[in-house]
């Protein structure tokens, strides 16, 4: 069970770190932090961290080393490319709002959505020009 050791953390650092995971919102990024705790402040093997989040050590070694190399700052994941979003903030909006509506109270035949109820629905009230209900 071989140890990876961060250059000495001061502890301002371990200040950033831990307020870092206690107020990031991404679950991805928090577990992220967390591996680099247990392995920098808790003195953990890699293994033993891997055991605690669930991760492979491979995960852990790639985080530890991110962060030795870029900090705190590293730690959340740079944008990303590829297609824009297709469904728009009121598109969005407008099927939480249906999801949040039992299909009964729509007059409709079925209890429960599904990705494919929900589209059609959804396409119907663009086509009448309104949602029906």
């Amino acid at each position: 069970m071989r140890t990876l050791h961060l250059d000495s953390l001061g502890v301002d650092q371990l200040h950033k770190l831990d307020d870092f995971y206690r107020t990031t919102q991404e679950v991805r990024v928090r577990t992220c932090a967390q591996m680099i705790l247990l392995v920098a402040e808790q003195g953990l093997a890699v293994s033993e961290a891997a055991a605690i989040v669930r991760e492979s050590g491979g995960t852990v070694r790639r985080w530890v080393h991110r962060y030795g190399a870029e900090g705190v700052d590293g730690l959340p994941d740079a944008p990303r490319s590829g297609n824009p979003v297709k469904a728009g903030p009121d598109y969005r909006e407008r099927l939480v709002e249906l999801v949040r509506r039992r299909p009964r109270a729509l007059d409709l035949y079925f209890s429960i959505w599904n990705a494919a109820r929900l589209a059609d629905h959804l396409a119907e009230g663009n086509r009448s020009g309104h949602e029906r209900g």
